[in-house]
């Protein structure tokens, strides 16, 4: 007869012991990320278009470069504020799906969590843009200075509250679901098979 082959090992699935496991997220955040990105890339179309409306002003002996910039702003201001607030809502859903893979089913996140450096950037862009309106309004005397320096300091806090929104409403989610639910995962029971033993393992914080 022949020799009977012994049971191949089997990788342990992760496995909930105790309290049930709750449901993964319903929402990964990727419509508000899609609307974020339509949205953001309308307020940069017509930032843009006031940008070449300004410097046209500029060189203008009686152009109005304040007036057009302040009107261009009424409108490039909401869809870029919307689409900031969209794109960390959606980071943060996000993070939680990530979460929820990593504590319950086994899969570990592939994007890293930088809540600190994300909040910075976050806040170091506010404070770009708060500093050269102050400095634009205090610091000239003529429309063509002021609006240059607002110009710049507005594209420049872009730099930090686009990459900070996503870095920083990222890490918020992940981090939040992990701190409501990690509790769950603490123990966990999984099938074992090898060629001379058949059983569970429990693995945990004892």
């Amino acid at each position: 007869m022949p020799a009977a082959v012994p049971p191949p090992s089997l990788p342990p699935p992760r496995q909930t012991l105790g309290a049930d496991a709750p449901p993964p997220p319903h929402r990964n955040g990727r419509g508000m990320l899609v609307a974020a990105a339509v949205l953001g890339t309308i307020g940069g179309v017509i930032k843009i278009g006031t940008t070449v409306a300004v410097a046209k002003a500029n060189r203008t002996p009686d152009g109005l470069p304040l007036a057009t910039l302040m009107g261009g702003a009424y409108f490039y201001d909401p869809f870029i504020g919307v689409a900031l607030g969209l794109a960390g809502g959606g980071m943060a859903r996000r993070g939680k799906v990530d979460a929820h893979r990593e504590l319950f089913e086994g899969e570990p996140a592939t994007r890293k969590r930088r809540m600190g450096l994300g909040w910075a950037l976050f806040g170091g862009g506010v404070a770009m843009w708060s500093l050269t309106r102050l400095a634009g309004a205090g610091a000239c005397r003529e429309q063509a200075c002021t609006t240059r320096i607002w110009e710049t300091g507005y594209y420049l806090s872009l730099l930090g509250t686009v990459p900070g929104v996503i870095m920083g409403g990222y890490a918020t989610g992940f981090n939040r679901y992990h701190k409501r639910y990690g509790h769950l995962a603490d123990v966990t029971v999984a099938p074992i098979a090898h060629r001379n033993a058949w059983g569970l393992s429990l693995s945990g914080r004892f």
